[in-house]
């Protein structure tokens, strides 16, 4: 039974035949697709299971799978020890790492169990089982590391018609990091809440910088009591969810920023749905709550508390609104006004807007029917004077090719409204069809879907005049962001500055690494010096003469511990400090 689909694939591998044994080079193994028998099957497996000693220490750190590679996986892989999975960087496609058969016959559940610390790097990670008809299971990754890190760079997740979620996490107060990835097809047809990428019990940190995430049923889930202390989308491309992002609902700290929502949270509500929500109003793309103020302190105080009075309290939440764009395309407009129930979905509601609205004071909001027996309640808002709202732009980005994912998004959608059966929306090239399963087993590379875009105004509605959405589909823009946000100086000579200034750093809070920028109006010389809460110098990023002009650093604060730093500027008799807060 193991081996009934041994014909199928074993052309895909046939090229492979020189990669049998994997190769020890300092810390790294380089491993083939093929295990030491030859065959197609388990070479993860005996390959990084097998590599302990006697007495079971790992003997390599790094593991390097090799580009174009399938890597089919016999029996759950359970890493305990820090480890890097990684291939190196080229222009062929990622290897590939996805499920074969147990010696039973059946799937795996799950691919991975990732027990310590993790840093993967261009890799493929499919969940389509061996035969394209569906997935392997409910979840492909799971994660175990309470208080622990997860890094994901350029790294690829898809998993048609999933059963719910592609990483399950079982931590707490772990940090996941995902930085130039794609998130897509994860999905399951004719179900609002499947189709996920993370599950996150209760996490520290979650941060995508550079991601695209498309097709997707939703892109994470969370405790919708005790929140995310740390979330930040920064440049991600969202289009096609069938509803929210869900860790935005309560996150202690939230910067999104320089994002691209195009028919997000697509779904929208009806009389039921609405009448289920607290505030009595549709979901908008952007929606939250207060915290139950127990839970908010007992949680996190212990991890953020900036005005330092030992108490965590909602007007220390941080929630940074800034150069986002949102919008819905015809066949989602089509779908809503095709029900008279289902209402017009938006960025925020009217509820949410009074978090950005004249929020330095403590005020009462009505909420329209937001008691128990539909008559109208009041709530009462704390201030939050660090909720802040720029540039949202509601603007059809106009992307080059998404294939007719939208139309089909809501063909499901109306089947769902309906009861009628789900409709596939996935989108893996023109011309073929997503429910056919050996689309799955295709992988084409380059990806199909591009999305880059015709509107000349968002190319430069960033933060810095750059592109919003996810760069990695403008490589030259993307190589000047890079220098741009890692501290590489910059002489503006073009405006000279009038006066000396010390600008906030940005992001703040901030993990690991913040840029900070100044303004010198002569040629000086420049001190720009880090410290800790107790006045001790942990870094000098400047110490030299620059001419006239504005620059930025870079400042990380990887080596060091969680807490507030100052920064100080120094240039001539000029001299400035402001705080910073690093989270970790």
């Amino acid at each position: 039974m193991k081996r009934l689909f041994f014909i199928t694939i074993i052309a895909l591998f046939a090229s492979a035949s020189l990669f049998a044994q994997a190769t020890s080079v300092g810390d790294t193994l380089i491993i083939g697709p093929l295990n030491s028998d030859g065959e197609p099957f388990g070479a993860l497996n005996e390959y990084i299971m097998g590599d302990t000693t006697e007495t079971g220490e790992r003997i390599h750190s790094v593991y390097k799978l090799l580009r174009g590679q399938q890597y089919l996986v016999t029996a759950t892989i359970v890493i305990s020890d820090p480890i890097v999975l990684m291939a190196d960087d080229g222009p062929e496609r990622p290897p590939i790492i996805r499920t074969g058969l147990k010696e039973d016959g059946t799937t795996l559940d799950p691919i991975f169990s990732f027990q310590a610390d993790l840093k993967a790097k261009n890799i493929w990670f499919s969940g389509i089982n061996p035969t394209g008809d569906g997935p392997s299971s409910w979840r492909i990754l799971e994660e175990i590391n309470s208080g622990g890190r997860f890094e994901w760079e350029n790294c690829i997740f898809e998993n048609p018609w999933s059963w719910w979620t592609f990483m399950s996490n079982w931590g707490s107060h772990d940090t996941h990091i995902f930085k130039d990835c794609i998130i897509r097809n994860n999905q399951s047809k004719n179900a609002s809440w499947t189709g996920q990428l993370q599950w996150p019990a209760l996490a520290d940190t979650i941060k995508f910088i550079n991601c695209t995430i498309f097709n997707v049923g939703v892109n994470q889930d969370c405790n919708e009591d005790m929140g995310i202390l740390y979330n930040e989308y920064d440049h991600c491309t969202f289009v096609n969810t069938v509803v929210h992002q869900f860790v935005l609902n309560k996150p202690v700290i939230a910067k999104i920023t320089n994002n691209i929502f195009v028919n997000c949270y697509a779904f929208s509500g009806g009389p039921a749905e609405i009448a289920a929500h607290p505030d009595k109003e549709i979901h908008g793309i952007i929606h939250m709550y207060q915290f139950d103020p127990f839970i908010l302190d007992s949680v996190w105080g212990d991890k953020y508390d900036p005005n330092g009075d030992g108490v965590l309290t909602e007007d220390e939440r941080v929630y940074e609104l800034k150069n986002n764009v949102w919008y819905y395309t015809e066949p989602i407009v089509d779908y809503w006004n095709a029900f008279d129930t289902v209402a017009t979905q938006t960025w925020y509601n009217n509820a949410v807007r009074e978090f950005f609205v004249n929020n330095l004071e403590e005020k009462e909001v009505t909420i329209v029917g937001g008691a128990s027996d539909g008559s109208d309640t009041t709530w009462i808002y704390a201030p939050h004077p660090f909720f802040v709202e720029e540039n949202t732009m509601n603007e059809d980005p106009g992307f080059t090719n998404i294939g007719n994912s939208d139309v089909r998004l809501a063909q499901n959608l109306t089947s769902m409204r309906e009861g009628t059966g789900g409709v596939a929306w996935l989108y893996n090239g023109d011309g073929l069809d997503p429910e056919d399963g050996n689309t799955w087993l295709t992988f084409p590379w380059p990806l199909p879907e591009d999305l880059t875009y015709s509107n000349q105004n968002l190319l430069t509605a960033a933060q810095g005049g750059f592109p919003v959405g996810d760069l990695n589909w403008y490589p030259e823009k993307k190589a000047q962001w890079e220098q741009w946000v890692n501290g590489v100086e910059e002489d503006n000579n073009d405006v000279i500055p009038t006066k000396y200034s010390l600008s906030q750093n940005y992001p703040n809070p901030f993990n690991p690494s913040t840029v900070i920028e100044f303004s010198i109006p002569v040629k000086n010389k420049v001190t720009l010096d880090v410290y800790n809460a107790l006045g001790q110098r942990v870094a000098t990023l400047v110490n030299k003469n620059l001419d006239a002009g504005k620059y930025k650093f870079n400042f990380d604060a990887s080596p060091y511990a969680s807490g507030v730093y100052f920064y100080r500027l120094k240039a001539g008799k000029f001299l400035q400090i402001r705080k910073m807060i690093f989270m970790k």
